[in-house]
């Protein structure tokens, strides 16, 4: 006990603590019995308070969510010498405003006028909490769209690959690391050639199994290497194939007009209808080609080109029967 009290008597005074302390960037306060006796700026502002008169008096508990007190006081348990501190922990603290601060803090055992006190060292990890969990959040939509994303090295080595990639590609994200791209997707991968086409690219790939993929391929430049996004259009593509062929089978005839009034695709029968071989009325005034043809409503009568049913839909977006 006399080393002990040799040690505390040893300690700083209030005033010598405080010049070593206030340019600290870290929040440091000391409490005695615990209630706090010295409070720096940076704790001060750290707390949201006014001044030290609002926390200088206050139990230490006062500051310190329930829920992290158990922790902390453990902690002080094993500090036997002055000097000794504990390791660090996260806590959550409540500021003068009643909000919440995560922090991570340090106790120190040291003296305060003679005294046994405890010098708490606290950081705000607040916004390298915000950044952690906005990692994890950017890691689950990574680990859950039905995209594949892919990252690699400047030479194009995979280092990254998402299970949407091992479904798509068939091929595991340990057996994918470390390999080329161009192999694993089976088709050359240029990212600076993507890029320069506004970052988007349409390619055919092949899966492990050696069934082919229709893929629309977006790239983006990384500080140490590019970010593929591959989305698997396969399916998509072969309803239209089978939308098409369907269409161009039709008895009817099917024209398909921007809200410009142009024509965009013409079926068979249509062109057929129309007159002509199809390629020349692509990108044509769909109105101008067939004003000049008479349009008959139900009961035989001729439809003025101005109150034709086409153009009442494209005016109006009423869809438009018999």
């Amino acid at each position: 006990m006399a080393a002990e009290h040799r040690q505390l008597t040893e300690g700083m005074t209030e005033a010598g603590y405080r010049r070593l302390v206030e340019g600290a960037p870290d929040g440091i306060c000391v409490y005695v019995d615990r209630r706090v006796v010295f409070v720096n700026d940076a704790g001060v502002r750290l707390m949201r308070a006014r001044s030290r008169d609002q926390i200088i008096g206050r139990p230490v508990t006062d500051f310190v969510v329930a829920e992290s007190l158990p922790a902390m006081y453990s902690g002080v348990a094993g500090l036997r010498d002055v000097g000794d501190c504990t390791v660090a922990h996260p806590a959550q603290m409540i500021r003068m405003d009643g909000s919440l601060l995560a922090v991570e803090i340090v106790v120190v055992l040291t003296g305060w006028d003679g005294e046994r006190a405890y010098q708490v060292i606290t950081r705000d990890v607040s916004a390298r909490q915000e950044a952690d969990n906005a990692l994890r959040y950017q890691a689950a939509l990574v680990n859950h769209v039905s995209d594949a994303i892919i990252g690699t090295t400047k030479s194009g080595v995979v280092t990254s690959w998402n299970p949407a990639a091992e479904a798509i590609y068939r091929r595991s994200a340990a057996d994918a690391r470390g390999c080329p791209i161009s192999e694993l997707v089976g088709a050359a991968v240029d990212p600076e050639a993507i890029i320069a086409s506004d970052g988007v690219a349409h390619s055919t790939h092949r899966s492990a199994d050696g069934a082919q993929r229709d893929v629309r391929v977006s790239a983006a430049a990384m500080e140490d290497g590019y970010v593929f996004v591959c989305c698997d259009l396969t399916k998509l593509r072969r309803a239209e194939q089978q939308f098409e062929a369907i269409v161009a089978s039709m008895a009817e005839g099917v024209v398909l007009i921007g809200k410009d009034g142009r024509i965009k695709s013409i079926n068979p029968a249509a062109i057929e209808i129309m007159g002509g071989t199809g390629p020349e009325y692509i990108g044509v005034d769909f109105f101008a080609i067939t004003d000049q043809f008479p349009f008959y409503d139900a009961d035989g009568v001729n439809i003025p080109p101005p109150h034709r049913p086409a153009l009442a839909v494209l005016r109006h977006g009423v869809p438009f029967y018999n």
